[in-house]
């Protein structure tokens, strides 16, 4: 059984020795929530994701008293702002890679799987390979399989960049009907992006390091 409680990140410093950019990190994300980490071009931004999501980390990088609660593994989805779909894998499959990898057949996979697909509008090109997709499609497919987790907590980086407005607005309503029950996290640098979609935005603030906190619904 998951822990519900909140997942906890702090540090007293993350930067390079010439440059901080954070200073004493501190923030939670709540299970049924979504929490958006917005901010300019170069404010570190990805660099916390990583740190969140247990990645490699830039060369030179330090992390002073860090202090995380994050369950990776098993408990964490990422997307990342590419969309890792596999060449050799359709559409269906790789929506699908997450059952897959855990080899548990499911009566009404495909039912589900193609469900989906439809709510993401390609179900027409279910069982076609990546190559033939435009890069907004793609990202489409890449959205599919996070919706089809089912891992309590996702951690995702520009998720909804490479959408055109309409179709980004259908994956905003999917996205709270699908994951609302998860601890959720995203980047943005898109405002109205994060009003939309977030319980809670922390913005970054590039002045002082620190990260303001903002609640948007109760």
């Amino acid at each position: 059984m998951t822990d519900r409680s909140p997942i906890h990140i702090a540090a007293k410093h993350i930067g390079f020795p010439s440059i901080a950019l954070f200073r004493d990190l501190s923030l939670s994300l709540e299970y049924g929530q979504f929490t958006a980490l917005l901010g300019p071009s170069g404010s570190g931004k990805s660099t916390l994701f990583r740190i969140l999501a247990g990645l490699s980390l830039p060369e030179g990088l330090c992390v002073e008293n860090l202090d995380s609660s994050v369950p990776l593994g098993e408990n964490t989805s990422l997307l990342l702002q590419k969309d890792g779909l596999f060449p050799w894998l359709t559409v269906f499959e790789n929506a699908a890679l997450r059952y897959r990898l855990k080899d548990t057949p499911s009566l009404n996979l495909k039912a589900k799987v193609m469900d989906i697909l439809d709510q993401v509008g390609l179900s027409n090109v279910a069982h076609d390979l990546p190559a033939k997709l435009s890069g907004g499609m793609r990202q489409r497919v890449a959205l599919a399989r996070i919706l089809l987790d089912e891992r309590p907590i996702i951690l995702m980086d520009e998720p909804f960049s490479s959408l055109d407005p309409t179709m980004r607005q259908t994956l905003y309503d999917l996205s709270r009907k699908h994951l609302s029950s998860k601890a959720v996290f995203f980047i943005t640098h898109n405002h109205s992006e994060a009003s939309l979609l977030a319980d809670t935005i922390l913005e970054v603030n590039p002045q002082n390091k620190t990260l303001q906190r903002k609640t948007l619904h109760a």
